[in-house]
């Protein structure tokens, strides 16, 4: 009885090193805004909304880009903003565009008129909304490692 309970805790904390060492977050924030020089990319990596309030004047385009992981799930999310009317504008004519996006994992959520092979494609700028896509993809390692973990126990009693 005592090999079994050490068993099963011996599972509960491989199967929780897995989750841990395997569970992140990251983000990327771009923009592009005017200034008296031209135009300036400001990027961000992980700089949280905070930074997003305090960036000041108006931006002809943002790019946001989440990646999280949950051990064995991860979800990838991007939105891409462009002022439209404003680059026109700017460049003088209207201004043709195609977007094209691959992304790992199986898409579940987008607003892209189409596809070119596994590439997610816009050719116009929608004005009211992002262009947006959202996947998720499973950890196959993880998968494995935490059935090794929750099979040792029993692996263990059998012994």
């Amino acid at each position: 009885m005592r090999d079994t309970v050490v068993a099963f805790w011996l599972g509960i904390a491989a199967a929780f090193l897995v989750f841990v060492a395997s569970s992140a977050a990251t983000t990327f924030d771009a923009s592009v805004r005017p200034t008296d020089t031209g135009l300036t990319l400001a990027q961000r990596v992980d700089g949280g909304a905070v930074g997003e309030l305090l960036s000041v004047g108006p931006s002809i385009g943002t790019l946001h880009f989440s990646k999280r992981s949950w051990g064995i799930l991860t979800s990838y999310a991007e939105e891409l903003t462009i002022a439209s009317a404003r680059v026109s504008q700017a460049a003088g004519t209207p201004v043709a565009l195609r977007v094209s996006l691959t992304m790992p994992g199986t898409v579940v959520g987008t607003n892209a008129p189409s596809r070119d092979g596994a590439a997610l494609v816009w050719t116009s700028l929608p004005s009211d909304a992002p262009l947006s896509a959202t996947a998720r993809a499973v950890n196959w390692p993880a998968v494995v490692l935490l059935a090794v973990a929750a099979a040792l126990p029993l692996w263990l009693r059998a012994r």
